[in-house]
């Protein structure tokens, strides 16, 4: 039953009352003081059961805590008034340095369902959500298993160099064993002259198998430690190779809606008609957002399309309309800013002619404040996150990208 109609029994008994006192003062027709107390009893007892009813409405909904905002958005968009929802990162706050209370894990225990990003992006507290949560979801792993593959980083370091790859030790390694293995045969063959041809090639290729064994070591030793500082390149980050940010892509969004509908349908087998319906409807409006913003950057100069922001988190959002992310200050949010980053953003910005330096609601605006006073940038916001003045995931798509093409 509605708050409407508990406020309407209220108001009724409210009435009631009124009705009583004016009778015992008025000495009129009304009826007897007995007749209005049995009344007014009755209209109580019909409050106290919607109240009832509202209180068992709220607890027969599907519990749901999840890890963002946007993934709070997705799933109420889909579960509507069948599920109640939680997020552990509060509106306004930083999902890579989260630190999760008693009262989240309590929460995360108790959930019918948990959804969480995946990827890297909960690093801090990802293992504490997986060891209590008694059912998750991990989106990154449903998008992958449904045949979408993460996509990397920006191949930048903070500053906005590109990273630099590592030597071909493949070309070295060849031409130093050929080079070793005709010095040593042309040797071989002077001391024999000819005889002994097989004691020669034998030795000839223990001498050869040794030095090749020895440059592979070596030449795998440099792999494994190139692999690792590429690897690594982000792990101030807190993620993996992949990066996480993948509800910048409308067709993994997309994704991920299907994905929690299907969880909830799965719990709540007699609701998965309205979570379908709901998420069809929700996915159109997707992918009309989505349609919008393709036509707002196709307008776009080629000269406003390079991004500065703060961290590494637009890269899907750029792929998809046509971006590019030039620099950031830091990869990750729980990075130190370095004035050598500072010095090449602004560096970057003046060689580009770049007018313009994004950031973030929820960190710190001290180092872009710094690059926007060296390159005499504006700055300007956009949102990796709902927050409290564009609380869905589709207005901050549309804020980000008026703050890009806006003038």
């Amino acid at each position: 039953m509605s708050r409407f109609v508990v406020w309407a029994l209220c108001a009724l008994l409210a009435a009631l009352c009124a009705a009583v006192l004016a009778s015992a003062c008025s000495g009129d027709d009304s009826p007897p003081p007995e007749e209005a107390v049995e009344q007014e009893a009755v209209a109580q007892e019909v409050v106290e059961q919607e109240q009832e009813a509202v209180t068992q409405e709220a607890v027969e909904r599907l519990q749901v805590v999840v890890s963002t905002q946007v993934i709070a958005d997705w799933t109420r968009q889909v579960g509507g008034d069948a599920v109640s929802v939680t997020a552990l990162v509060p509106a306004g706050a930083d999902v890579h340095t989260l630190e999760l209370s008693t009262g989240d894990i309590r929460a995360v225990s108790e959930a019918e369902l948990v959804v969480i990003n995946g990827a890297g992006l909960e690093a801090g507290y990802e293992d504490a959500v997986v060891d209590n949560a008694s059912n998750l979801l991990v989106l990154a792993d449903a998008l992958e298993a449904g045949g979408l593959e993460l996509q990397p980083f920006s191949d930048l370091t903070a500053g906005g160099h590109e990273e630099e790859e590592g030597e071909d030790h493949d070309d070295g390694h060849e031409e130093e064993e050929g080079e070793h293995h005709d010095e040593g045969h042309e040797e071989e063959e002077s001391e024999h002259d000819g005889e002994e041809h097989d004691e020669h090639e034998q030795e000839e290729g223990e001498h050869h198998d040794e030095e090749h064994e020895e440059e592979e070591g070596e030449h795998d030793g440099e792999e494994h430690e190139e692999h690792e500082e590429e690897e690594g390149g982000h792990d101030g980050h807190g993620h993996g190779a992949e990066d996480p940010h993948f509800w910048f892509d409308a067709d993994f969004a997309i994704a991920a809606v299907e994905a929690i509908a299907e969880a909830l349908s799965e719990l709540a087998p007699a609701a998965a008609d309205g979570f379908n319906e709901r998420a069809e409807a929700y996915i159109a409006e997707i992918r009309e957002t989505d349609a919008e913003l393709r036509a707002i950057f196709a307008e776009l100069p080629e000269e406003r399309r390079l991004l500065v922001t703060f961290h590494d988190a637009f890269g899907y959002f750029a792929r998809r309309y046509g971006l590019t992310v030039a620099g950031f200050v830091v990869e990750g949010p729980e990075q130190g800013v370095s004035a050598e980053a500072i010095a090449d953003l602004v560096e970057l910005m003046e060689h580009e002619g770049i007018s313009r330096i994004f950031r973030e609601p929820q960190f710190e605006s001290a180092a872009i404040e710094a690059v926007a006073n060296e390159s005499g940038a504006e700055i300007a916001i956009i949102y990796s996150q709902p927050q409290a003045e564009q609380d869905a995931y589709l207005s901050i798509l549309r804020a980000n990208a008026e703050a890009i093409a806006g003038d």
